[in-house]
Parts: C-alpha cells; sequence; structure tokens
C-alpha cells in the first residue's frame, strides 16, 4: 500500500526537524522521503518523481532557492509544487515565491498552517501506519 501513497520529499538539513516534520506527515497519511542537502533531494525527485516538496532554504553548499531553479529547469519537475518553511525574514521568503514556490512559512512553524496548504495540494491516500 505504501506505493499508493502520496509523496512529500523533505529537504531540511537539520536533523531533528526533518525528524519532527516527517512524523507530522506521515501521520497525515502522506509517505516521507527526507533529504539533507539540495543535491540529495533532487537526484530522489528525478529517480521518483514525489508529489510536492518542502524545504529549507539555508541550507550547506546549496539553498532552497537552488532547489526550486533546478525543479522549474526540469520539464519533469517543474510542476511539482514547492512549499518553503525557512528561519529567513520574511522579505527573503518572497524571494521564493517569485522563483515558483507555491507557499512560504517562517519558522518556528505553526504546523496546522502547513498541514492545511498541503492537504488544500495534495489528496491524502493510504494509510498511517504507527511504526512505519
Amino acid at each position: 500500500m505504501c506505493s499508493e501513497r502520496t509523496t512529500i520529499l523533505l529537504v531540511e538539513d537539520d536533523g531533528d526537524t526533518s525528524f519532527a516534520l516527517s512524523i507530522l506527515l506521515g501521520v497525515e497519511g502522506y509517505k516521507v522521503v527526507r533529504a539533507s542537502s539540495v543535491k540529495e533531494a533532487y537526484d530522489d525527485a528525478v529517480a521518483d518523481h514525489p508529489d510536492l516538496v518542502v524545504t529549507d532554504i539555508e541550507m550547506p553548499l546549496q539553498s532552497g532557492l537552488d532547489l526550486i531553479k533546478l525543479f522549474k529547469q526540469n520539464s519533469a519537475l517543474a510542476r511539482v509544487p514547492i512549499i518553503v518553511v525557512s528561519a529567513m525574514e520574511k522579505a527573503r521568503l518572497q524571494i521564493a515565491r517569485a522563483l515558483g514556490a507555491v507557499a512560504v512559512y517562517q519558522k518556528p512553524l505553526e504546523y496546522e498552517r502547513l498541514i492545511s496548504a498541503i492537504r488544500s495540494l495534495l489528496p491524502r491516500t493510504g494509510v498511517a501506519i504507527a511504526g512505519k
């Protein structure tokens, strides 16, 4: 049944944040694939075509802005919705919106706002299974 679940690619270099968000999204019924860098996320996306991406902006080597640009340049990934969650100031977050992010949220994150945005963009499929 996991292969039928809607997949969210979570791109976050902070392990605790990545873990917490992956649990939250998993409980909501989504399959979560975690990546800690832009390169890892892009390689995963090219191989597996996620239904949605949630990404941080500030990461080592390349930023979430670079990830948005890579997605928009790839015809197979250009329509994948990207949500940005970052500690950057609101004015700088608007750069992500200008590049094509469908939503931007500032940390500390209000989880209900993120879940609401994801629900509006994606159907929930599959069944959340505790411990998986």
